[in-house]
């Protein structure tokens, strides 16, 4: 418990908003594929409770139609109080970066809502894309080396978490290298649930593959778009339903 103190204790010295008292250390290990399972296994229940993070930046130009309206008709079956809660945070870390093409943000959009169905952070939950019949929570992970896994119980510690779903040991080393965590991801890496952080993971992930999505949007290939996200084509409805709605209303067509 210390150790994860210690490293919550670090993040909010880089400027990370965490309450030390509401996070949960990661108990059990977890994991999450490639080809990520579609968004009915995925546990909105165990989402992480984290305090709001009190993001207002001044948004460019080009973030401006992404609007609570907007997306709340792009999630019509979600509670529009989680959109007004996470929303910002999820612009705010896009503005950083500096990746506001408008047909990327859509995307990240569509990806909430193939991967996190409620827009909002959560963990993957157990079911037989990720589990044998009888077997240990996510033990179809433990062994994926293309996950970077490597044994129990990295299937479960390192499964699906965030808006992205960010699965496998090897993703949640690299990239939380690159937001600079050190070893904070791979410690506990329920802190891919915390609103800020998960926002910095979308961000870094659409911008990590974005040559390979823009020649999937410019050839209008929807499932290539996915794949390079997901790995695979599961919750590809509910994602190519988002984008082409989206996308009509950004380009001023009757929807």
């Amino acid at each position: 418990m210390s150790e994860t103190n210690d490293n919550l204790k670090k993040l909010q010295e880089m400027g990370f908003n965490l309450d030390i008292n509401n996070t949960s250390p990661a108990s059990a290990p977890t994991t999450s594929a490639t080809e990520i399972p579609p968004s009915s296994s995925v546990n909105t229940e165990n989402a992480i409770k984290t305090p709001d993070v009190p993001v207002n930046p001044v948004l460019s130009e080009a973030l401006t139609p992404f609007t609570i309206e907007f997306v709340a008709t792009l999630f019509p079956s979600v509670s529009r109080r989680n959109i007004e809660k996470y929303l910002m945070t999820i612009l705010s870390a896009f503005q950083t970066i500096g990746l506001t093409d408008k047909k990327l943000v859509l995307l990240a959009i569509a990806t909430i809502r193939a991967e996190s169905v409620r827009f909002e952070p959560i963990s993957e939950y157990k079911s037989k894309y990720n589990t044998s019949p009888n077997g240990r929570p996510f033990d179809l992970y433990d062994n994926r080396a293309d996950l970077g896994n490597q044994g129990a119980p990295d299937g479960e510690r390192f499964k699906g978490r965030g808006f992205i779903q960010l699965t496998g040991r090897a993703n949640y080393q690299k990239y939380g290298d690159i937001l600079k965590l050190e070893t904070a991801l791979i410690d506990n890496p329920d802190l891919a649930n915390d609103p800020m952080i998960a926002a910095e993971l979308l961000a870094r992930f659409i911008l990590d593959k974005e040559t390979r999505i823009r020649r999937a949007l410019e050839n209008n290939d929807l499932k290539s778009a996915r794949r390079a996200i997901n790995g695979g084509s599961h919750g590809l409805k509910e994602f190519s339903e988002a984008y082409l709605k989206g996308l009509a209303i950004l380009e001023g067509q009757a929807v």
